[in-house]
């Protein structure tokens, strides 16, 4: 499909988005997350396959999962999936994820955008997540 596009479309760009590890207590599959650590490993895996799909491929990353760890490890968010503890959700990662989205596609920064979900989310953790996703992207750019 990807060359089919490049031919008739030359200049269009394609992007693969990095998908993050289940939060904490995740226990479906024949698998569960039991631990920080363990989520840190699921998602170093998760950044090897999006580096070998992009580099294989020419696909530029959405880095929401660099996104989703950054905002575990350094802001401290809490759950960030929604209830079934491994799709984004109104925890924050659907905003989470949108932010790297935007900035990712837009070449803006996400910091400052005056947009909200329609779900209550604390003002507070809205500006932790868009420094989480300006960092990830920031991150992505200089590798």
């Amino acid at each position: 499909m990807t060359e089919y596009i490049r031919e008739r479309i030359p200049q269009a760009d394609f992007y693969y988005q990095e998908i993050f590890s289940p939060d904490i207590g995740f226990d479906k599959f024949d698998y569960q997350m039991t631990s920080r650590q363990q989520q840190k490993e699921f998602y170093q895996r998760i950044k090897g396959y999006t580096d070998i799909v992009c580099d294989d491929f020419g696909y530029a990353p959405i880095p929401c999962g660099s996104a989703y760890e950054i905002a575990r490890e350094d802001a401290d968010c809490g759950q960030l999936c929604a209830n079934d503890l491994y799709h984004d959700g109104n925890a924050g990662g659907s905003y989470l994820s949108a932010c790297v989205w935007y900035e990712t596609l837009t070449g803006k920064s996400c910091i400052g955008n005056t947009w909200r979900p329609d779900y209550e989310l604390a003002e507070e953790k809205i500006q932790l997540l868009q420094q989480c996703a300006h960092k990830a992207v920031e991150q992505m750019k200089a590798e």
